[in-house]
């Protein structure tokens, strides 16, 4: 997993100038239909080396193509209605990770774990290219249309925008803002949201790497702790529609602080589960406020640096948040490994949500140099 989360960042770095110029249908088809041989892959693996290269690549594609090339995609086609897009669009992977534990365990008790990771790549194959070669499209304009459908193009500034002569709608054609790769990089916002994203993937991806074997070391028995884990995505799923929502009304920046706040408090509660209700409660809690940081991240690139170079910007990003994100279940597996306990590990996940609230909270909206 950390392998794969850390080639991801290479790949994000390459496909991102080719989402902005071609869109995402081609890279995400390629993307899932290699996705789905490596998972088939996988069933027939007969030695340790050919099972990390295989899941490694999975994760790659997964994180360096598939994600980025549905957020930047989604960023393309709304403005006005863009917190809920993403919001909509973010429940996919919560179902996901509620139904697939569930399948794995249905297809490893008849067909034997060979069996399941062949059903699993099969379903990857029915379910993603099909879709996307159908209905992805690069941005609205190439069809004759504007985002949101709207053929009004006043869009107003975030609500906590912090230009100092920002006017209360700005008029900036079908986009709130239009930044260079040049501008991006160049400027403090860029490298703050960098900053708050890849620290609070460090403790998230840890969280989640390790959470369910957490949960069978303080004596939940792995069907019961399967089942938090999964109710758990059924949370951040709602999670994800409700801070997508607020995020219309508040601002992302805020809601996205506040988000990283309550996830840290959420790791303390995992860290001290000592019964099957504590977990629970865990999981519909946590699940809650990390369904922010699923939403609101995609979001902030987006409405901080609009749509025209958007996946370039991103893919610039991607190398240092996804070597954090890599860095967090190597770093809860030595913790764990060393003292035979998870408490170090959760004790740096929760300083590293509150920072990377803090690093969010440091960056503010602004126009690109050229348009002040």
């Amino acid at each position: 997993l950390s392998a794969g989360s850390i080639v991801s960042g290479g790949v994000s770095l390459l496909v991102g100038p080719i989402l902005d110029r071609r869109g995402a249908r081609w890279a995400l088809a390629l993307g899932i239909a290699v996705m789905g041989l490596c998972l088939i892959g996988i069933s027939q693996v007969t030695a340790l080396w050919q099972f990390y290269m295989l899941f490694g690549l999975t994760r790659a594609i997964s994180a360096g193509i598939v994600e980025l090339a549905i957020s930047v995609t989604i960023a393309n086609w709304f403005i006005n209605k863009r917190a809920r897009a993403f919001g909509i669009a973010t429940t996919g992977p919560r179902i996901g990770l509620a139904c697939i534990p569930p399948l794995a365990l249905l297809l490893m008790s008849g067909m034997g774990w060979r069996g399941a990771w062949f059903g699993l790549g099969i379903t990857t194959w029915l379910v993603g290219i099909l879709p996307a070669v159908l209905f992805i499209g690069r941005r609205p304009e190439d069809f004759g249309l504007v985002p949101d459908g709207n053929t009004n193009r006043q869009r107003a500034l975030p609500p906590d925008s912090q230009h100092p002569h920002a006017p209360k709608v700005e008029n900036i054609k079908e986009t709130e803002r239009s930044w260079t790769v040049r501008n991006a990089v160049g400027s403090m916002t860029f490298w703050l949201l960098t900053a708050g994203q890849a620290i609070a993937t460090l403790a998230s991806g840890g969280v989640n790497m390790h959470q369910l074997p957490h949960l069978t070391d303080r004596g939940i028995v792995p069907a019961v702790a399967v089942g938090a884990i999964s109710s758990y995505a059924m949370w951040a799923m709602v999670g994800v529609l409700a801070w997508s929502f607020l995020a219309e009304r508040w601002g992302v920046r805020r809601c996205l602080t506040l988000s990283l706040i309550l996830s840290a408090i959420g790791v303390f509660v995992l860290a001290r589960v000592d019964s099957v209700a504590m977990a629970f409660f865990y999981s519909a809690f946590y699940g809650l406020m990390f369904g922010g940081e699923m939403a609101l991240f995609p979001l902030a690139w987006a409405d901080y640096f609009g749509r025209t170079s958007l996946g370039t910007i991103k893919g610039i990003s991607r190398p240092i948040v996804m070597v954090f994100n890599a860095a967090g279940p190597l770093f809860g597996g030595w913790i764990y490994d060393t003292t035979g306990s998870y408490w170090i590990a959760f004790l740096v996940f929760i300083i590293s949500f509150l920072a990377g609230a803090a690093f969010i909270f440091a960056s503010r909206p602004t126009l690109p140099s050229r348009a002040k």
